[in-house]
């Protein structure tokens, strides 16, 4: 399989692409539906070979580098749609329903490449144990950088047509965001230098490499995720956060940058996108990190936890409350009986309330029995 074989300028004809009952599509599709993906993509590359551009052919021949090499193809999968969307589209057939076909066949290649990798991970198979030992970190953060700008060349191309594309790169995407996650390893700090075996006059030597670590302006040296830190009374907080978070940093720079050269219907442009995110702000989903322990206890213990719901308009749960607020160590080292307490002996009236409450007291007596605890 060559993987640059799309990676050109595609010669421009009066009619792209295979006629519908051209025998080569039957051919094609049977291979496929034998599982025979090899032998599909072998079969769509001679054709791509001749000059003949099908986005149908094109998508089994990239769904061949994929069975072929995994998640680590879709850096080169991902650019080479981008590239037909943007430079090659009127030279990629057919031309009779060619949007029509070309949204059906990437959902297509996108359906079937998440179908594999969640069989996979699921089975936890060898295939899926070789690409955790076998593909770099650095090859699955490219290919998140590579969705994202497709996603820009599908909605720019196929408008209110985008979505089911856009669902199934976003999957595909979320996928890689957590495989990134688990085999990425931070890198080996540099040995110290022993001075006394340095070569003569290499303290005059100025590298001409670049700094790979962080400037000050927040840029990211390639393939890494810094950990995003907090020192304070209580130790340092620290996550990775998610692809999500790298992208929203990325955009606040994009907009900063926008500003200073005075490019003003773009900064509102991106401010809006940014807005549009702060005020649906999940830190669970920016830093599944920090929240990870977190989630899993509560729904390990979701049962008996929400057992002690009717207990929150009691005299005892609210000034325990603001013991809590105030100070919460003292709250934890507490050598009273609260933490061991059982929901009944909350003194709860029939009606949900405490027996204790003065009916001057503000009180919401629609609360609502769905509310997370």
């Amino acid at each position: 399989m060559n993987p640059e074989l799309l990676n050109n300028k595609f010669q421009v004809s009066d009619n792209p692409g295979l006629d519908t009952r051209d025998p080569r599509f039957a051919d094609i599709a049977g291979m496929i539906q034998q599982g025979n993906f090899s032998g599909a993509a072998e079969q769509a590359q001679e054709i791509i070979e001749n000059n003949i551009y099908d986005i149908r052919i094109i998508c089994y021949f990239l769904y061949g580098l994929f069975d072929e090499s995994g998640p680590a193809a879709f850096t080169g999968i991902f650019n080479s749609l981008k590239s037909i969307l943007s430079d090659n589209w009127e030279a990629t057939g057919p031309v009779k329903n060619r949007l029509k076909q070309a949204k059906k066949s990437i959902i297509w290649l996108f359906k079937q490449s998440n179908k594999i990798l969640d069989n996979e991970k699921n089975k936890q198979s060898d295939r899926w144990q070789n690409w955790q030992t076998e593909i770099a970190s650095d090859t699955i953060w490219e290919a998140m950088e590579a969705a994202n700008e497709l996603k820009k060349n599908v909605i720019a191309v196929f408008e209110d047509n985008s979505p089911g594309i856009i669902d199934g790169l976003s999957k595909i995407n979320a996928w890689l965001d957590s495989f990134y996650k688990l085999i990425y390893r931070e890198p080996e700090p540099d040995e110290p230098v022993n001075e006394e075996t340095d070569s003569p006059g290499t303290d005059d030597i100025t590298s001409d490499k670049p700094d790979n670590s962080a400037s000050s302006d927040g840029d990211l040296p390639s393939g890494t995720r810094p950990d995003y830190m907090q020192q304070g009374k209580y130790g340092t907080i620290s996550s990775s956060g998610s692809y999500l978070l790298h992208m929203l940093i990325k955009k606040i720079k994009i907009f900063s940058q926008l500003l200073k050269e005075n490019k003003n219907a773009g900064a509102a442009l991106v401010a809006d996108d940014i807005n549009s995110i702060i005020a649906d702000f999940d830190p669970q989903i920016y830093f599944p990190d920090l929240f990870a322990d977190f989630t899993k206890q509560y729904a390990l213990n979701v049962d008996k936890l929400l057992t002690f719901k009717k207990c929150r308009d009691t005299a005892l749960w609210k000034s325990m409350d603001k013991l809590y607020q105030v100070d919460m160590d003292s709250f934890v080292t507490l050598d009273g009986e609260f933490h061991f307490n059982e929901p009944d002996s909350f003194n709860i009236d029939k009606t949900g309330h405490s027996d204790t409450i003065d009916d001057n007291d503000d009180i919401d007596d629609d609360i609502d029995d769905d509310d997370d605890f």
